[in-house]
């Protein structure tokens, strides 16, 4: 088991995507010795690498994850970092930094976890930086150093890494059409057209779509939809839901409303969209003076 040292919250630091090979170095700390008496020279630096990216919460709003570091010390006491300092910039602009000059203690003569945790705002992100459409991630570049004091004086020992930041984009989604298939004063089957557009490079898949609709004012509860259907990367696609009326039910008023030229619509709902980044919820509530086609 590791040790694990305690580190401060990096306030709105993102998540990034680790690339081919996660366990590469952040930076090789090179090794540092001095004479101690006149026989022996053997206290050394430690070293320290990006080991993982702990993913704890993410969806259409902003994510939850720790950056993960291990720090090995092959000193037989325990080496203090004294200083930490980084900066943080997405596709060029920088959106964060700052330091933090307590540092932390790492355990002897072995390795030890050092946690950055870090929660970011997707909405303060791309006020700033604009994701480009038909991409699921923006270019990130963490730079920084991790201060030590030694018996020669201070040491600033500085890091660089950089990547891909996934960006899941809420879907823009518009009411389209409402087509009239058949209408009697007994009933009505409609076809809801909605327009959703997908501004990642990968596809969308609509899931679980737990759904109802307001026709001029009056409630219709829909039918549950476990696949509703897919969306294409960067495009708009047409996804409906069929409604069945009945007016025994509903009143003869929808029947009236229904025999006009338009009619006032609003869709609320709660859907499971499979993204690159895993399943996130998204809810849905969009209205629009529609034209009855038929």
């Amino acid at each position: 088991m590791k040790n694990t040292t305690t580190s401060p919250v990096i306030q709105d630091a993102p998540l990034h995507w680790l690339g081919e090979n996660p366990m590469r170095p952040l930076f090789l700390l090179p090794v540092f010795s001095w004479l101690l008496g006149c026989e022996q020279a053997q206290p050394f630096l430690p070293t320290v690498s990006f080991e993982r990216m702990d993913i704890l919460e993410i969806d259409f709003d902003g994510v939850e994850a720790d950056f993960v570091f291990e720090v090995y010390n092959p000193n037989p006491i325990a080496v203090s970092a004294s200083r930490f300092d980084y900066a943080l910039a997405f596709a060029d602009i920088e959106l964060l930094s700052g330091e933090e000059p307590d540092g932390w203690q790492f355990a002897a003569s072995g390795a030890s976890e050092l946690s950055l945790p870090t929660g970011f705002g997707f909405q303060t992100l791309f006020e700033v930086v604009d994701a480009v459409r038909g991409q699921d991630e923006i270019d990130f570049a963490l730079n920084g150093a991790f201060g030590f004091d030694t018996p020669l004086g201070p040491l600033d020992l500085p890091f660089a890494e950089g990547g891909a930041f996934p960006a899941p984009r809420k879907p823009k989604i518009s009411l389209e059409r409402l087509f009239v298939e058949d209408l009697s004063i007994w009933g009505a089957d409609l076809q809801l057209d909605l327009a959703i557009d997908n501004d990642h490079g990968s596809r969308l898949e609509f899931l679980d779509l737990d759904w109802d609709v307001e026709l001029a004012g009056i409630s219709v509860a829909g039918q549950r939809l476990q696949q509703w259907g897919e969306v294409e990367g960067a495009t708009t696609g047409i996804l409906s839901v069929p409604i069945s009326l009945d007016f025994v039910s509903v009143g003869q008023a929808l029947y009236q409303a229904l025999t006009q030229q338009t009619v006032d619509a609003t869709f609320n709902a709660d859907v499971s969209v499979d993204t690159p980044f895993g399943i996130l919820p998204l809810e849905l509530a969009v209205s629009r003076t529609l034209d009855l086609e038929r």
